[in-house]
């Protein structure tokens, strides 16, 4: 009966500790959903980066705004969507010191591709830029794809899948 006893104990502690399940911890350096990356660089001297002026980013109908840090910004796209419209909003002195505001809106639209990673990380997303053609660019720069303030910009790639690399060049 001792014995029975002992063993009953010695059964329970192994199903206990075998029971136990590891920590699933994310590592820091696992990837996230990338944001859109952003370079300003003059449009009059093209390898100088541009940080002139103070930009404010928002999309339409979402109250957060996003602050340029230097000559970059980094801008979320929406996952419940497959496009999204960013407001890039520059305000500068004139020469009569008084504040010039300009506006331009980016319009993207892409594909989702969603890839599950692990129990603690989640999924992550990357997108896809589609159907950039001169008939049809993406992004697109405001209705009439003149800019105000934006001379022009460069799409240095159409896949978002890092924040290691721009993926667009905007000359100001």
């Amino acid at each position: 009966m001792k014995k029975l006893g002992f063993y009953s104990g010695v059964l329970l502690i192994l199903l206990a500790i075998s029971g136990c399940e590891k920590d699933d911890i994310c590592a820091e350096t696992t990837p996230t959903t990338p944001s859109i990356f952003i370079r300003f660089f003059d449009r009059l001297d093209p390898i100088r980066p541009n940080s002139a002026g103070t930009l404010v980013c928002y999309e339409i109908g979402n109250p957060k705004k996003i602050l340029r840090s230097g000559s970059e910004v980094k801008l979320p796209l929406r996952l419940d969507s497959n496009e999204t419209t960013w407001i890039l909003e520059l305000t500068t002195l004139n020469s009569a010191g008084k504040e010039d505001v300009k506006k331009d809106t980016l319009t993207f639209k892409y594909g989702i591709e969603t890839t599950y990673l692990s129990k603690a990380c989640g999924y992550i997303n990357t997108f896809n830029l589609v159907d950039n053609s001169t008939a049809n660019p993406n992004p697109k720069l405001n209705k009439e794809g003149q800019g105000n303030w934006i001379n022009r910009f460069q799409l240095m790639s159409t896949n978002i899948s890092t924040e290691i690399d721009e993926h667009i060049k905007i000359y100001y």
